[in-house]
């Protein structure tokens, strides 16, 4: 008799650098994650400046002449190009009148909508949390990040250290999506210009100090 065959565990691009760098990977939900890393030891406990990945959040793409019909059923109303707002658990960036992305799961009902396409594996995000965080990306970017130029809730893409990026604004932390072939390039340019702010890297049990479980609360209203 033949034993079933599991399901494939899904892998992020920043794994292996996660346990080159000493973190603790753990299988979560069939995705490879990394948990936790060595605390340093001038680490604060509260407040500082953290790096972590989130690559391993489903993303789905709405495309066509029905995503605002869609996009309302998620969060309650339509969103206007280029902001965000907090769905059932996660965010919707609307890009254009006709296409938005959404970082978490959209449920059963949207996946099976024609205008739905799973893109999970095009999309990888990184989180940068804390004080210093617009000055550690206004060092890597020419845009105005200021909250006068790019206010809570604001979607902007374009380039950070030279990667074709989409940048979304919270209270308390930026998110990063960009294309997991230069995921790794992004999070070490990050991680390099952060240094003098004493950016640490954490694992995703941290990520509920950060973020609320729908991936944005009231900070990702419209």
């Amino acid at each position: 008799m033949t034993s079933p065959k599991s399901a494939p565990t899904a892998r992020g691009p920043l794994v292996a650098w996660h346990r080159r760098a000493g973190g603790r990977i753990e299988t979560v939900e069939g995705w490879e994650i990394c948990v936790s890393h060595p605390v340093q030891p001038d680490a604060p406990r509260s407040g500082g400046n953290l790096l972590l990945d989130w690559s391993h959040r489903s993303v789905t793409e709405l495309g066509g002449p029905r995503v605002s019909e869609l996009v309302s059923g998620l969060v309650g109303a339509d969103v206007a190009v280029r902001r965000m707002a907090a769905a059932r658990s996660g965010i919707v960036c609307r890009l254009t009148p006709a296409r938005a992305i959404v970082f978490g799961d959209p449920g059963s009902g949207v996946l099976g909508d024609p205008a739905a396409v799973d893109v999970t594996g095009g999309w990888s995000t990184i989180v940068l949390a804390g004080p210093d965080a617009i000055n550690v990306l206004s060092l890597l970017s020419s845009a105005d990040l200021r909250t006068r130029a790019m206010p809570v809730a604001a979607v902007r893409q374009g380039p950070v250290a030279g990667i074709n990026t989409l940048l979304c604004h919270f209270a308390g932390h930026w998110e990063l999506h960009a294309c997991p072939d230069s995921i790794v390039s992004l999070w070490e340019a990050v991680l390099d210009e952060g240094q003098a702010y004493g950016l640490q890297v954490a694992g995703a049990e941290r990520l509920g100090e950060v973020v609320t479980v729908g991936g944005g609360g009231e900070e990702g209203t419209t």
